[in-house]
């Protein structure tokens, strides 16, 4: 082994000949020196990955070329052989020839960025993937529920305007000429109520597991001191300037109201009446 070699982050071995790749992109080989196996070629950077045959040796760069070195017709025999495996990214080294592999670490997968909650009805929803491989281009797919989604091939996927079937599982696939990786799973949930916001006194009817947003009016100062109330009643933890009512429920009808403070004393705001009412049924009777 060359004295005082270091800063080396990969290795690789055959018959009778070593690479050896730097952390600076650099390589150095050593061993059986009688042909050109052993000869870097000069100027030889921006290496990500090496990989040593019986008498050849590789190099792959970071644009997803590859660099090969040694006695002419053991080159062309690699080529000839071992260039559908390297093109899928897979181990493969024999005794007369190899495949140029990236490193692990110069590979990420990464799980797409998920909606920090459920979608409503006609929301807009953006999902986006991250994945680094060098600099050698890459191509995405995007996958719904296992379907490759039609024209979504970029890293990031937008669901222009959700609906009851935009639910599911999205994923992607991320491809160059190192191989492909997919991604985690990101799973997109849809509330198929809609959600409705109330500002000012009024009377609202909800179906049970809507959502309803409370909000304090405008001219009322950012520094005043809030406390929502059910029915009269101090709701817990309620002392922002909007209270949600989230997938209403029977026992959530009622008036709500703020107390509000602004530094000149307590105030009400104006009462908003909820009703829960449930989706209409038909009954049906039979007999005498």
């Amino acid at each position: 082994m060359p004295t005082g070699l270091s800063g080396v982050i990969a290795i690789a071995t055959n018959y009778e000949h070593c690479l050896a790749l730097k952390s600076d992109g650099t390589v150095v080989a050593w061993g059986y020196s009688y042909d050109t196996r052993t000869t870097v070629p000069v100027g030889l950077s921006s290496v990500v990955a090496v990989a040593a045959g019986y008498s050849h040796s590789l190099a792959l760069k970071s644009d997803g070329t590859v660099i090969a070195w040694g006695p002419a017709n053991r080159v062309r025999r690699w080529y000839r052989l071992c260039w559908e495996e390297w093109w899928r990214w897979r181990p493969a080294t024999r005794t007369t020839w190899c495949c140029a592999m990236r490193p692990t670490t110069g590979r990420r997968r990464s799980r797409p960025r998920r909606p920090a909650s459920p979608a409503n009805l006609g929301q807009s929803v953006t999902l986006t993937v991250n994945a680094t491989a060098g600099t050698a281009g890459m191509n995405y797919q995007w996958f719904d529920n296992g379907t490759a989604i039609t024209g979504a091939t970029s890293s990031s996927y937008v669901v222009g305007e959700v609906t009851a079937a935009s639910a599911g599982s999205y994923y992607a696939t991320v491809s160059n000429l190192l191989g492909t990786a997919t991604s985690g799973t990101a799973v997109l949930t849809v509330n198929t109520a809609p959600v409705v916001s109330a500002t000012t006194g009024g009377r609202y009817v909800l179906n049970p597991g809507q959502n309803l947003t409370l909000t304090l009016a405008s001219s009322i100062g950012s520094s005043a001191t809030v406390q929502w109330r059910r029915n009269g009643r101090v709701i817990t933890g309620a002392t922002g300037r909007s209270y949600t009512i989230t997938n209403a429920t029977l026992p959530q009808a009622g008036y709500y109201q703020a107390v509000y403070n602004e530094g000149a004393g307590a105030a009400m705001s104006v009462a908003i009446f909820i009703s829960v009412v449930p989706a209409a049924t038909q009954v049906l009777a039979w007999g005498r």
